[in-house]
């Protein structure tokens, strides 16, 4: 109730209003009908006799007891026992330990060495591949494919000038899969016109 010679500001009642709405949304205490958001979700369950055809069902198929109880009752116990599993094994000075906020800190584990086994590992598969520049495997592959250097065209759509373009092609390729490296790509004859444009 509002005193005598009291007024309320409309403004900040349908703020007011707006905002319960909004709160009794998220916390589904309010539900709109035709909204998929903010429906009920408790309409689409299933009740009478659709629910006992269904819940039968659903139970034997999860392997599930209709009486929930005992099923319950065992997995609290795992989930204690767990719990105290892994009280116990947090002490002052282990690896994991705990402050005066309650709040869990664990040891950062030590970097392990590396195994001789995956050194190996590593290593065995660039010994296996075959000693080959990477120039000539590009300019190998524009001999078995020789539309792969057609397809390259100038802007301006005129034919080029140049008898050795597949060369070319091959270096600025070289160049750009070779970002970064600090050795030459080639130490053949033909690869040296390649690093050199490189």
């Amino acid at each position: 109730m509002i005193n005598p010679g009291c007024t309320v500001d409309r403004n900040a009642s349908v703020f007011c209003v707006l905002e319960m709405f909004h709160t009794g949304l998220e916390h589904r205490d309010i539900f709109a009908a035709v909204s998929d958001r903010w429906s009920d979700p408790r309409a689409g369950l299933l009740t009478g006799a659709r629910r006992a055809e269904a819940k039968t069902t659903a139970l034997g198929a999860l392997e599930l007891p209709e009486d929930p109880d005992d099923l319950l009752a065992r997995h609290t116990a795992d989930l204690d026992a767990a719990w105290r599993a892994v009280s116990d094994g947090i002490v002052p000075d282990g690896p994991v330990g705990s402050d005066a906020d309650g709040r869990l800190h664990v040891a950062r584990d030590d970097a392990r060495d590396t195994p001789p086994s995956l050194i190996d590992l590593r290593n065995r598969p660039g010994a296996m591949l075959p000693g080959v520049d990477l120039p000539e495997v590009i300019l190998e592959v524009m001999t078995e494919y020789p539309a792969f250097a057609g397809a390259f065209t100038a802007v301006s759509g005129g034919n080029t000038r140049l008898a050795d373009l597949h060369v070319s092609i091959a270096a600025l390729l070289t160049v750009v899969a070779s970002h970064g490296r600090k050795r030459p790509v080639s130490d053949s004859a033909e690869g040296g016109a390649v690093r050199a444009l490189a």
